[in-house]
């Protein structure tokens, strides 16, 4: 919807985006429409189509007068001094102009309500005032009625990235007053730029949809609505029930349980619509020695951790805590090795961003964590999907743990790392000694539906150094649906370090399913020690 009530400056910025984001970054899927509203109601300029030159054509049709009548005149201290002795109040008239403009948006989200799919709804705006309690009603209807309809709401700022004058521009006329002087009228200027941005904040947010504010970007801001219904779920209940008679009815809905994956810290692979993840984290353990110097017979390390989605919806949070009891054997051990916390969460296809905070409550020292993390859609792409690839050399018993964080019987029974009460611990540094032997390993996934009996899935490991392969292990047939679990093919490789110089390489994992003329391959850095 275009800025009715914006500034021209505004309005044509906005129109301009728009036309930029169809010539160049509309998709041959995109459906979109164009609406606006301009005093007579809420009118369809063009309906939704993919063709450019009609959307182009609709966009140009859009007259770009003098605004309608919804700008309403804020009266603070940053207010123009009109010197005017008697004058009817502003108050009331911009309560009404909010309420308009909120009811419009509240008609737009009533004529894409018949449309079953998913919507986004793009509202440029030059900012939106809520005069307190006045128009909250009509705020909550126009959620209430997005959230109803399946609607996202994209409200976007088409002032941009603004600087103002702290005493305003020259569309306005001077303050006036003491209020030039002692600070009020700069401090009521930048309040009622973040007041109006508010409210936009607020639409977006409640609506599951992100408002877009302080970018001079605003087409490339207008792919945000585009992508968020690039992949969702929509479910839908048809009663066979035809009797009125007001009793209600009871409805479940259950999901299968998700695929286990193995998780390092930044990619995931899953084929099914959800990815159970590890979230692995290491602290050197002389750390923690350094409170047993300080005298401390025990430490606790509190962990708190998110995980955002691309829109900067909080997905999962994370609150752990574990004791460290810091007697002289486990300080010894503790200043030689570190510790590892492992976190399991599930997650659909998208892009994510995590972070983690670790922090001792003995010492006080904190720890700080964040990545971005992609998690692919695998049922669109085809192709083998595995697995994220743990590269290990250490195996530790359940029991055996200097400290242990309250976890479920239930969720160590999902963990692909856990195997008879013995836990793969991922080397999240890769380093690792000649002494050692590692371990790699992942998990293949069945594509489709499962025929029995399956050909078995090849794999091997190369080992590769300044661009030539120095080492490969033998071919490993595995046998897809023996041993994995929910439809998951563990793939294992023992490989005793000895054989390979110091230095770096590029540690490469190949699967071939011959029956598919299907592959996947993983690559990863790793340091091998004298």
């Amino acid at each position: 919807m275009p800025p009715s009530a914006a500034a021209i400056a505004d309005r044509l910025r906005a129109l301009s985006a728009a036309q930029q984001f169809i010539a160049s970054q509309m998709r041959a899927a995109d459906l979109m429409a164009i609406l606006d509203y301009a005093g007579n109601g809420v009118r369809v300029r063009q309906d939704f189509t993919g063709n450019k030159d009609k959307l182009q054509q609709a966009i140009g049709d859009l007259i770009l007068g003098t605004g309608v009548g919804f700008d309403g005149a804020a009266a603070d201290a940053a207010s123009a001094d009109t010197g005017t002795a008697f004058g009817q109040d502003d108050g009331e008239f911009n309560i009404l102009n909010t309420n308009r403009q909120l009811a419009a948006l509240e008609t737009a989200i009533a004529m894409l309500a018949p449309i079953s799919e998913k919507k986004s709804l793009v509202y440029f705006a030059s900012g939106l005032n809520l005069h307190g309690v006045d128009n909250q009603a009509q705020l909550e209807a126009t959620t209430n009625a997005a959230i109803k309809a399946n609607v996202q709401l994209f409200p976007l700022d088409a002032r941009g990235l603004a600087a103002g004058a702290p005493l305003g521009d020259a569309s306005q006329g001077s303050p006036g007053g003491v209020s030039m002087y002692n600070g009020a009228a700069a401090n009521a200027m930048q309040s009622r730029l973040i007041s109006s941005q508010d409210t936009l904040y607020a639409l977006g947010s409640d609506t599951g949809g992100k408002a877009i504010l302080d970018t001079n970007n605003l087409a490339g801001s207008i792919a945000t609505a585009q992508n968020a219904i690039g992949s969702y779920y929509l479910i839908g209940y048809y009663t066979t029930n035809t009797a009125k008679d007001g009793k209600f009815r009871r409805i479940k809905i259950a999901l299968r349980p998700p695929r286990p994956g193995v998780k390092l810290s930044t990619t995931s692979n899953s084929t099914r619509p959800t990815t159970s993840c590890r979230w692995a984290a290491k602290i050197p353990g002389s750390e923690l020695a350094l409170a047993k110097k300080g005298g401390a017979r025990e430490t606790r390390i509190d962990f708190i951790g998110e995980v955002k989605d691309q829109y900067g919806t909080t997905i999962t949070n994370l609150r752990d805590r574990v004791q460290v009891k810091l007697n002289r054997a486990t300080a010894a051990q503790l200043a030689r090795s570190p510790i590892e916390y492992t976190r399991g969460f599930t997650l659909l296809p998208g892009e994510y961003t995590v972070k983690l905070l670790a922090r001792d409550n003995e010492t006080g020292r904190i720890g700080t964590y964040i990545k971005t993390l992609t998690v692919p859609n695998l049922m669109r792409t085809g192709g083998l999907p595995i697995s994220s690839v743990v590269l290990s050399s250490q195996q530790v018993a359940l029991t055996a743990a200097l400290f242990n964080a309250k976890k479920s019987a239930a969720a160590n029974a999902v963990s692909p790392l856990i195997e008879n009460n013995v836990e793969l611990m991922p080397s999240v540094t890769r380093v690792f000694s000649r002494q050692q032997t590692l371990t790699v390993y992942l998990q293949a996934y069945e594509h489709g539906p499962v025929a029995a009996p399956l050909e078995p899935l090849e794999a091997y490991v190369a080992f590769y150094r300044n661009g030539a392969r120095v080492y490969q292990t033998p071919l490993l047939e595995v046998h897809q649906g023996r041993g994995g679990r929910a439809g998951a093919v563990p793939i294992a490789f023992q490989l005793p370090l000895a054989a390979l110089a110091p230095g770096g390489y590029t540690c490469q994992v190949s699967v071939l399913e011959p029956g598919r003329d299907a592959a996947a391959f993983w690559r990863g850095k790793m340091l091998v020690e004298p």
